[in-house]
């Protein structure tokens, strides 16, 4: 009886750690700069959720960016709050060493989520930085979004060299 129950035990784990592993998939397309996850990782103690994105809709980030995309003019970016009910947030927008935006939030309740978004000025490259920072100063997350100019273009294979004739 004891063995049937640890092969028990033992199956329903390696089912949960197969579960497990699906539901942490993430995929990217280094193309675009985009990133898809299917479970978020909890950012700290007060920030659930904390990413650069495309755009917000129903309050939810409609994806994740892994560098700034050079098709876009306007970044977003989203955090979830937990556990400030009554303090307020801001998103500061930091960009070459100099703070281009403060964008001060109030926590209505248990779990807030809140957005804010930066119209990218011509020229400005770098990487962008967005810091929460909590009503007394102290800086709960810092998460930087890569520049995509930054990076090399990819070596033309053979096929594009015969192809340019």
């Amino acid at each position: 009886m004891k063995t049937a129950m640890w092969i028990l035990v033992a199956g329903v784990a390696a089912f949960a750690s197969a579960v497990s592993a699906q539901t942490d998939s993430t995929s990217s397309n280094p193309s675009t700069g985009l990133v898809a996850t299917q479970e978020p990782e909890v950012k700290s103690e007060y920030v659930r959720r904390a990413v650069f994105t495309t755009d917000v809709a129903k309050r939810e980030p409609v994806d994740e960016l892994m560098s700034t995309p050079t098709d876009v003019d306007t970044l977003w970016f989203f955090s979830e709050i937990v556990n400030l009910t009554g303090g307020s947030i801001i998103h500061r927008w930091i960009n070459g060493g100099e703070t281009m935006a403060e964008v001060v939030f109030d926590i209505g309740g248990p779990r807030w989520r809140v957005y804010s978004s930066k119209i990218l000025p011509p020229g400005r490259t770098g990487p962008w930085t967005v810091e929460i920072v909590d009503g007394v100063g102290n800086v709960l997350l810092r998460e930087t979004l890569d520049d995509a100019t930054s990076f090399e273009e990819p070596a033309a294979t053979q096929k594009d060299i015969s192809q340019e004739g």
